[in-house]
C-alpha cells in the first residue's frame, strides 16, 4: 500500500507532467511564428488547461507545506 507521501509525490509529478505536455504542444503551434485562427482554437483551451493545472499544483504544494509544518510543530 502506498503511503500518503508517495501518493502526494505521485500527484505532484502527474501535475508537472501534464503542464509540461500542454506547454510543449503550445510551443509546437508557435514554432512557425504564425498563429492562425485554427491555432487559436487549439491553443486557447490548452492555455486554459495549463492555467488550471498550475493553480491546482500551487494549491497542492501549499497543502503539502502546511501538512509538513503541522507535523513539524507537534
Amino acid at each position: 500500500m502506498c503511503s500518503s507521501a508517495q501518493q502526494e509525490f505521485a500527484a505532484v509529478t502527474s501535475h508537472i507532467r501534464e503542464v509540461g505536455e500542454a506547454l510543449e504542444g503550445i510551443g509546437e503551434i508557435f514554432a512557425d511564428d504564425v498563429v492562425e485562427e485554427r491555432d487559436l482554437r487549439i491553443t486557447i483551451p490548452k492555455l486554459e488547461a495549463v492555467i488550471r493545472e498550475c493553480a491546482s499544483l500551487k494549491y497542492l504544494l501549499e497543502d503539502l507545506a502546511l501538512k509538513k509544518n503541522k507535523k513539524k510543530n507537534r
